[in-house]
């Protein structure tokens, strides 16, 4: 039986590999602002058939066991009452300030990751695999050496870069500028890790899915980000 903390570094170590090739793979293709070479829809399409493959032979490989799941978590009725109100508030927030708070959720959101790793450890390797899976695809912008550059970099990764092509679509299907919904991103990011502490609790197999779909979304969205940065 294979340790599920191996198939973990294996897709950290994919996504940081195939994030630093970005670039190369963008001048490899010929590719350029005006035109995208066909070579990078049918090597998409190649990726996402991989990542469909191997999820579904997931339920064959000789994984070991999972971990226990966690025990419940009960709320009192004043810890209702107050999530409640914090939902209300910041659902009316939204309306006048949502980037201040998106960004106000995105570090909740961390925090709440970190309490999750602190709290419940059998999870700290899955956890962190999922950060992998979702920042390493964006690697290739640690080579431009320009450190206030990178400190962006890491910025942007923390707070919305991981969901940057699904706001886009999103954003496009509403009939909206991407740049009025610089908020929806960070929002987006804050769902993907909710989601994702969910799952890892499911046990090894739902993790490895959704952090090979995590790996896809952010690996996409990294070879737009490239092409933006470079128009």
């Amino acid at each position: 039986m294979l340790a599920p903390t191996w198939s973990y570094a294996l897709l950290v170590v994919l996504a940081g590999l195939l994030g630093w090739a970005i670039p190369w793979f963008y001048q490899w293709t010929e590719s350029d602002q005006s035109r995208m070479s066909p070579l990078v829809g049918q090597f998409a399409l190649a990726l996402a058939i991989a990542g469909v493959t191997a999820c579904c032979s997931l339920p064959w490989l000789p994984l070991r066991s999972d971990p226990a799941p966690s025990p419940t978590v009960r709320f009192q009725t004043r810890t209702l009452l107050l999530i409640t109100t914090l939902v209300a508030i910041g659902f009316a927030g939204m309306l006048h300030f949502p980037m201040a708070i998106s960004l106000l959720l995105c570090g909740a959101t961390y925090l709440h990751l970190l309490w999750f790793v602190v709290r419940y450890r059998p999870y700290r390797w899955a956890a962190a695999a999922m950060l992998g899976c979702m920042d390493l695809p964006f690697a290739w912008v640690a080579s431009d050496g320009n450190l206030i550059a990178i400190g962006q970099a890491l910025l942007g990764l923390i707070a919305g870069l991981p969901m940057l092509l699904p706001a886009g679509f999103i954003a496009s299907g509403l009939g909206h500028n991407f740049h009025d919904l610089a908020w929806l991103p960070v929002l987006l990011t804050v769902g993907q890790l909710f989601l994702g502490t969910w799952i890892i609790r499911l046990g090894t197999k739902p993790t490895i899915a959704y952090l090979i779909a995590s790996l896809l979304i952010s690996l996409f969205g990294s070879f737009c980000f490239h092409a933006m940065v470079l128009a």
